[in-house]
């Protein structure tokens, strides 16, 4: 396995990384992009590579506090994170 630059993730309160959560529930792929706390962290294009690749990566990131967050959905863990740090700008979580 190569080895790369490690991921920084810039400060937070709290991170989650999941992947393929749908199959600790039993759930088809389709049937976990369709929960509404999924569907609507994903993007069109995103949902059809995981339909594609079988599988979901997940990143959700509690920013200040242990109520609000920012969660990505994408079929790779690379393509999830690239999503999540648009959220931070300037040093800020936007």
């Amino acid at each position: 396995m190569e080895t790369k630059d490690p991921i920084v993730f810039p400060e937070h309160h709290s991170l989650y990384i999941t992947h393929n959560e749908h199959r600790t529930n039993y759930q088809s792929i389709n049937d976990y992009l369709n929960e509404p706390y999924v569907k609507d962290s994903i993007l069109f294009e995103d949902a059809q590579e995981c339909l594609r690749t079988d599988s979901i990566w997940e990143v959700q990131v509690y920013p200040r506090t242990p109520i609000s967050f920012y969660k990505t959905v994408a079929a790779t863990f690379g393509r999830a994170v690239e999503l999540m740090l648009q959220n931070y700008k300037d040093g800020i979580w936007t």
